[in-house]
């Protein structure tokens, strides 16, 4: 499974912001209507570089199937959620200074090593390593959103209504490169927050939504009985 499964859609939501335009927002009633795609780039990045935490769920093809994604995370790097290709599940959270994680027979298998052994040696517990244990790319809210203020080229971008998406007015941000389009739907509000990029063709297409811009994640980490320390087991 690869180590950072929002890379790619994420990766063009911020190129998106960063493409300067030149056509004006059709949609009535809203913070961005009449601003040009530059101009409403430009509050989506103040929006995003001023939270602390957020959530992203969605689907990305890749080579190796269909990925789904549902994580919480913190500009603290603290995170917790799911991610999985097909039947290879992996279930992680990250606190403190340990990442604790599960995950199917297939994903272990996937990686190299008897998943029916791992499963069975950890007897449905939490699997404790220290550091990040390949979280941090997945987790590191703070450097994506550190992202979106890196240069980027001249490609220009439309903006449009984009309609209802989870229950938010959005304008859209579109970007079409080679044979890949990227939409980049904004709220039509003072808090121009992202809530959702989707990628049509191109080499992992897909969608994610985002949402809970700043709620108050508590992330706490399983009880002792109910973990397997890696780092002491890999000692003995």
């Amino acid at each position: 499974m690869p180590a950072n499964p929002k890379k790619a859609l994420i990766t063009a939501a911020a190129t998106a912001l960063l493409l300067t335009g030149t056509a004006a927002c059709g949609s009535d009633g809203g913070a961005l209507d009449g601003l040009a795609a530059e101009e409403v780039a430009e509050k989506a990045q103040e929006s995003m570089k001023n939270l602390d935490s957020l959530t992203m769920k969605g689907e990305i093809t890749q080579e190796e199937g269909l990925m789904k994604l549902d994580v919480s995370l913190t500009t603290d790097g603290e995170c917790s959620g799911t991610v999985a290709i097909d039947d290879q599940e992996m279930e992680f959270i990250q606190v403190g200074d340990y990442s604790y994680m599960k995950a199917s027979d297939a994903f272990w298998d996937a990686q190299g090593a008897d998943g029916a052994a791992m499963n069975d040696l950890v007897a449905g517990r939490w699997m404790r390593t220290s550091g990040d244990s390949g979280f941090g790319d997945i987790c590191a809210l703070e450097d994506l959103l550190d992202s979106m203020n890196d240069d980027s080229g001249d490609e220009k971008m439309e903006v449009t209504d984009g309609g209802k998406v989870n229950g938010r007015s959005t304008v859209k941000l579109t970007v079409t490169e080679d044979d890949e389009t990227t939409d980049v739907y904004v709220a039509n509000s003072d808090d121009a927050y992202i809530v959702r990029v989707m990628q049509e063709g191109g080499d992992e297409p897909g969608q994610i939504d985002l949402g809970d811009f700043n709620k108050k994640f508590t992330f706490s980490a399983p009880a002792e009985d109910d973990y397997v320390d890696m780092d002491s087991l890999s000692q003995q």
